[in-house]
C-alpha cells in the first residue's frame, strides 16, 4: 500500500461577503484538492487523504502522526500570507517526505517576483525594466517611463491586478502604488508595460521538462479602451465580461514565434531551478521580443484551469497529469531514501 496526502491551504473565508482580497483565488484550492484526491484514487494500491493546513504546527502533527511515502502539495499560502507557501515543503524535507512540486528555494525566489525578474534578466532571460516601490514617496520621485503596470510583488493568481493597473498618467501610478501597499500591505513593482500578444507557457516535466501546448490569450472581446491583461476580475469572476473575453486559444501556427516563446518560457524554468511544473506567462511586443512578465510555480492545477487544458491539448487527461505529477516525487522518494526505507515502499505505474 503507497500511502499518499494531498495537502492544500484552508485561509480563506467562509462568508463570500467578507471576502478579503484574492479570498476567492485561494477557496479554489479545496475544489482542486478533490479533484486530485479523486484522481489519485484510481492509482492501484493508493492510501489517499487529504488534509486542509492551516498552519505550519498543524502540518508538523500530521506528519508525526502519519507517516506517508509522498505528498502532493497544493499550498498556496497559509494564513491568508502567500509568504507561508514556503515553509510547507520545509516541513515535508523535515520529516524525509517526497513532495511534488517546486523546492522552498525555487518557491522564494519566485515568490519575490522583484528578485525573480532581477534573477531571469542575469541568466539573460529578456524581462519588462521594472524596479521595487516600498512607499509613496520612492513613487512621488520615481521616473519610470509609463505607461507602465503595477504590480504586487508578492502575489499570484492575479491578486491585485485590475485595468487600473496599467498607468499611463504618474496620478494614476501614485493612486495604483497607494492601492499596492495600503490594501495588499507590501511593496509594488512597477514594470514597462509591454502592449501585444500575451500567452501562457505550462511547463512539464522533472528531470527533461518539456513545454505543452501554447496558450494565447484571446483579448478580442475587452472593449477598446480597456487595457490587454488579465485581471483577478477575468481570471476569477466567471460571470463578468472580463472572464468571458480572455479566453486561452491553443494553435499557434506562427512556428518561428512558437520556438522563440518555447526557448524563453524554459530559460525562465531552468533560470529559477523549477521542477516538476509551472507557468510562464509571456508578453510578445510589437517586433516579436517574448518578454518573460511572470513566473508561477506550483500553478494551478484544477481540472478547467489553463494547464490541465495545456496537458489535455498535448493528450493527457487530467487523471494521467496527476499520476504523471505523483510518480515525478515517488521517484525522487525511491532515489533519496535510505535502502530500509526504499523496500517499504510500494511502486505505483507511471
Amino acid at each position: 500500500m503507497t500511502r499518499l496526502l494531498v495537502l492544500y491551504n484552508r485561509d480563506y473565508g467562509p462568508d463570500a461577503a467578507i471576502l478579503r482580497p484574492g479570498d476567492e483565488a485561494r477557496a479554489g484550492v479545496a475544489l482542486t484538492a478533490s479533484a486530485v484526491e479523486r484522481a489519485l484514487r484510481s492509482l492501484p494500491d493508493a492510501e489517499v487523504k487529504a488534509f486542509p493546513v492551516d498552519s505550519p504546527q498543524a502540518l508538523r502533527e500530521l506528519l508525526a502522526a502519519e507517516p506517508c511515502d509522498a505528498a502532493f502539495n497544493l499550498c498556496e499560502s497559509l494564513r491568508g500570507d502567500p509568504r507561508y507557501e514556503i515553509p510547507v515543503p520545509v516541513i515535508l524535507e523535515t520529516f524525509g517526505v517526497s513532495y511534488t512540486g517546486n523546492t522552498p528555494l525555487a518557491l522564494r525566489v519566485a515568490l519575490d517576483k522583484a528578485n525573480a525578474q532581477a534573477t531571469l534578466s542575469s541568466k539573460g532571460v529578456l524581462v519588462p525594466a521594472g524596479r521595487l516601490v516600498g512607499t509613496l514617496a520612492e513613487a512621488r520621485t520615481l521616473e519610470h517611463a509609463l505607461p507602465a503596470i503595477v504590480k504586487p510583488s508578492r502575489e499570484d493568481g492575479s491578486i491585485g491586478i485590475a485595468a487600473s493597473s496599467v498607468v499611463r498618467t504618474r496620478t494614476a501610478l501614485r493612486r495604483r502604488v497607494r492601492f499596492v501597499l495600503e490594501t495588499l500591505h507590501q511593496p509594488a513593482i512597477v514594470e514597462s508595460y509591454v502592449d501585444g500578444r500575451e500567452f501562457n507557457v505550462s511547463i512539464l516535466g522533472d528531470a527533461q521538462p518539456a513545454c505543452l501546448p501554447l496558450a494565447e490569450i484571446d483579448f478580442s472581446g475587452l472593449p477598446a479602451n480597456a487595457p490587454r491583461i488579465v485581471s483577478y476580475r477575468a481570471k476569477w469572476h466567471e460571470r463578468t465580461r472580463e472572464y468571458k473575453s480572455t479566453m486561452p486559444m491553443f494553435g499557434l501556427a506562427d512556428e518561428v514565434l512558437a520556438r522563440k516563446i518555447r526557448r524563453a518560457a524554459l530559460g525562465a524554468f531552468n533560470a529559477l531551478c523549477l521542477r516538476d511544473y509551472a507557468r510562464i506567462d509571456i508578453r510578445v511586443d510589437a517586433s516579436g521580443r517574448p518578454f518573460v512578465i511572470d513566473v508561477n510555480p506550483n500553478c494551478d492545477l484544477s481540472p478547467d484551469a489553463g494547464f490541465a487544458k495545456a496537458a489535455a491539448a498535448a493528450g493527457t487527461p487530467y487523471e494521467q497529469l496527476i499520476h504523471t505529477l505523483i510518480g515525478f516525487a515517488l521517484a525522487r522518494g525511491k532515489r533519496h531514501a535510505p535502502p530500509s526505507a526504499a523496500k517499504r515502499r510500494s511502486s505505483l505505474p507511471s
